[in-house]
């Protein structure tokens, strides 16, 4: 009896194809996009601006030199040696830091935590911002988090307004501020000392490549606030593992089928 190999050949072949079709990329845990404790040689005492540059950008600011500054002078650092200390006046637009534009996966998860440390209440009508946006698209706010003078609350907040935590965060003293921005699905929520902030709220924003933070105070004058030990951790950007694997899959079986 005379066999075909052919019929032998063909089912191994078959079932790389299909095995290389349900094998999925594999999981990637999220890696670390920028971190900083504002310390030396990366940030010296004095103004913000260009400060621990990532290629060619560094940290920006808007409004007084004098009123954003890296200081190491009067010991309110969380960490290390020194921290970012933050002025506000009675300008809308006064003292904004921001971060080196940072490239994510604009269909991963993003994880943005700073710790805070906010001085004495000067003004009723204060009030300090961490925001998030999506660059590249008019800056498009995601959200972020609001705290209040008038009564010390933390708000959640989007581009449709804020919400209440009914969390209210101890002055002069540091706590850990944590925004998660789930790009994919399109939401944020947030984390208070480690302890979920509630609801999550839309972002209301199409979801870019590009991340831009902003640390904001208005209306503010003469309070301040110092932040230490930021951190952006990221879901990569997924490589075609998936895609080369049924493409090997593909050339195997016509490599077969030509023997």
């Amino acid at each position: 009896m005379k066999l075909k190999m052919s019929s032998f050949v063909r089912v191994p072949s078959i079932a790389v194809l299909a095995a290389c079709v349900l094998i999925p990329a594999p999981s990637h845990a999220a890696t670390v996009v920028y971190e900083t404790g504002f310390e030396s040689p990366g940030f010296v005492p004095g103004d913000l601006v260009g400060q621990d540059g990532v290629g060619q950008d560094g940290w920006t600011e808007t409004g007084d030199a004098q009123k954003t500054v890296v200081t190491a002078a009067n010991g309110i650092v969380d960490t290390g040696s020194q921290s970012l200390g933050i002025i506000g006046d009675d300008s809308s637009r006064s003292s904004i830091a921001q971060l080196p534009i940072l490239t994510v996966n604009p269909e991963g998860v993003v994880e943005i935590t700073t710790r805070m440390y906010l001085g004495p209440a000067e003004s009723t009508s204060a009030l300090w911002r961490i925001l998030a946006f999506g660059g590249g698209n008019g800056n498009a706010l995601y959200g972020g988090f609001r705290l209040f003078s008038s009564n010390g609350e933390l708000l959640i907040t989007n581009a449709a307004g804020d919400t209440r935590t009914n969390i209210f965060p101890t002055r002069n003293q540091w706590h850990t501020y944590t925004l998660l921005l789930d790009l994919e699905d399109q939401e944020i929520s947030g984390l208070f000392n480690g302890v979920p902030v509630s609801p999550t709220l839309d972002l209301n924003s199409e979801p870019t490549s590009q991340l831009i933070v902003q640390l904001r105070p208005a209306n503010i004058e003469d309070e301040f606030a110092y932040f230490d030990n930021i951190r952006v951790t990221a879901t990569p950007i997924p490589e075609p593992t998936g895609l080369a694997l049924l493409a090997s899959g593909g050339m195997l079986l016509i490599c077969r089928r030509r023997r």
